[in-house]
């Protein structure tokens, strides 16, 4: 638990109804995957049941547990287990759910292309067949896209010329594939890692290189408040949020260097990646210390989580951070409301990455009305949205445990209850991952594009498995978005400081309290109950 002084009020009678609820709680161990979770409104982005104007929030009782269901007024659909959505907000949101399908497709085609034909990470951009480059580099890797112009200014300038009066208001071009897609919609990858001979990303042009004294001096963009220049090379914004929100990239952003100790985390120097990581210079992350009830040992100076580390990678000991290299490879799969009907996705690996199981039948309906299957989409979600977005805090602080996914209906839809997610967080099982996963819960963002919205808890983890042996965090959702595990042992607000040094511009979103998330089934400690007491005092001061 946290406190944040801001939300003293608010959050001390959450706390307090939350230290009831874990008064009367089931002590310890492993509970089912529908264990009671506090009851909580479901919501949208506009509030509770969709906001005041669309429904009403009420109790009812589901499988023995006391929840939360909407009920909504007349020309909104949905409900239930689910918000409240207006008949004109699901007939947008189903157009756009088909643009966004018909970009991704396209966006997958075009990086399928590009990573089939440049193998070699240090130049990993494929030009584009077209005239408004020079014929030497049509169709040849490149280290980076404004490089497909081969220094040709009159060129680049005919082209941005081109690029920003090529689409309609409302949607921005795109280099890779010369699309327009909708403005709240980032670019395909337009950067990949780093080669791990050249881990530093250049601030100067994104270059990568072994070390600040060899990237090149100046930039491009010197005039204005947009002085940032974009992985592209050609684009100039506010800051990295702000190309961000134009373009994806993957690994490091621009001066940063991908630390050798733990795959997929990203620092200013050495001396940063030895405290971001918790490994010297030399050696390799293999796991997260953890006390004898799960709990992670965090390190007194850099509020970082403890990390085990050796001298060597192995089967057992990675390198990665947790989450790295589990990421989902993409799929589709139509899907109808039948118990039992499954969805699940490999990483490149060929392991499991996410399964989603339906409980029941009837677990979702269309929104508007229809009878027919849906496209369930699983993803990954790329690094510049996850270090900028309202994930941002949690990767810079180390509290992320799993992959990032995102789970996306072909169309707006109503789920009633019953869709179990299982995401991998550790190879353990029994016990051990009991106790691991008692300390983790699954946040989720509504609009993962969306890089101002905040993330908001879906419940706590119950412990599961998969066929290797692979420990998961269970939960039953209600909607479908971005999620990501979350160990509550680590509290982002103590790692702010270092949100810069980590890949984000400053620490523009405040961390998710964990007080609404649902019942932390441990037995109640002295400390907890010394805890309800301050927040009783608290609750009856405001």
């Amino acid at each position: 638990f946290y406190i944040h002084t801001m939300m003293r009020g608010t959050l001390a009678s959450l706390g307090l109804l939350l230290c009831c609820a874990l008064a009367a709680g089931t002590p310890g161990g492993q509970g089912p995957p529908n264990a009671c979770p506090v009851p909580r409104c479901p919501r949208n982005p506009s509030g509770e049941c969709g906001g005041a104007a669309a429904g009403t929030c009420g109790d009812e009782t589901k499988d023995g547990c006391a929840v939360k269901a909407c009920t909504c007024v007349s020309g909104y659909k949905g409900g239930g287990r689910g918000p409240c959505v207006s008949e004109a907000a699901v007939a947008a949101g189903n157009d756009k759910k088909k643009d966004e399908a018909a970009a991704g497709a396209q966006r997958e085609e075009q990086e399928k292309r590009e990573k089939d034909q440049c193998t070699d990470l240090a130049m990993a951009v494929l030009c584009p067949m077209k005239e408004d480059f020079p014929n030497a580099t049509r169709g040849t890797c490149v280290e980076s896209f404004n490089d497909c112009f081969a220094g040709n200014q009159t060129l680049i300038d005919s082209y941005k010329s081109k690029r920003e009066s090529a689409c309609e208001t409302g949607k921005h071009f795109c280099d890779k594939g010369g699309t327009c897609v909708p403005d709240e919609t980032p670019c395909p990858t337009v950067k990949r890692d780093c080669p791990a001979a050249k881990p530093l990303r250049c601030l100067s042009d994104w270059s990568c290189q072994t070390a600040v004294a060899s990237c090149p001096t100046g930039t491009q963009c010197t005039s204005g408040a947009k002085q940032t220049l974009c992985p592209d090379g050609l684009t100039c914004a506010v800051n990295k949020k702000g190309c961000a929100k134009l373009m994806s990239w993957e690994g490091c952003p621009a001066g940063m260097q991908a630390c050798a100790q733990m795959d997929g985390v990203c620092a200013a120097n050495a001396t940063m990646c030895e405290k971001r990581t918790g490994c010297a210079t030399g050696s390799f992350f293999c796991r997260h210390k953890r006390d004898a009830d799960g709990n992670l040992e965090i390190d007194a100076g850099t509020k970082f989580p403890v990390a085990v580390c050796e001298a060597a990678t192995s089967s057992t000991c990675t390198g990665k951070k947790p989450g790295k290299g589990r990421e989902p490879e993409s799929v589709v799969k139509e899907m109808r409301a039948s118990k039992g009907e499954k969805l699940q996705a490999t990483d490149s690996s060929g392991r499991l990455a996410v399964v989603i199981e339906m409980l029941m039948a009837n677990a979702f309906t269309a929104a508007d009305g229809s009878s027919t299957a849906v496209n369930f989409t699983i993803g990954s979600v790329a690094d510049s949205i996850v270090q900028n977005g309202g994930l941002g805090s949690y990767y810079a602080s180390g509290a992320i445990m799993s992959a990032v996914l995102v789970i996306e209906p072909s169309q707006e839809v109503v789920v009633n209850d019953g869709f179990l997610i299982q995401l991998p967080i550790e190879t353990v099982g029994g016990e051990e991952c009991a106790k691991i996963v008692a300390n983790i819960a699954i946040l989720t963002i509504h609009d993962v594009n969306d890089l101002d919205a905040s993330p908001e808890i879906v419940a706590v983890c119950t412990a599961g498995s998969l066929a290797d042996g692979t420990c998961t965090c269970n939960v039953n959702v209600t909607a479908f978005s971005a999620f990501a595990a979350i160990d509550f042992s680590v509290d982002p607000s103590q790692t702010l400081v270092v949100v810069a040094e980590s890949g984000g511009d400053t620490a523009t979103t405040t961390p998710t309290p964990f007080l609404s998330a649902g019942v932390h089934r441990k037995p109640l400690s002295l400390g907890w109950l010394t805890l309800c007491s301050l927040l009783l005092v608290l609750a009856i001061a405001r």
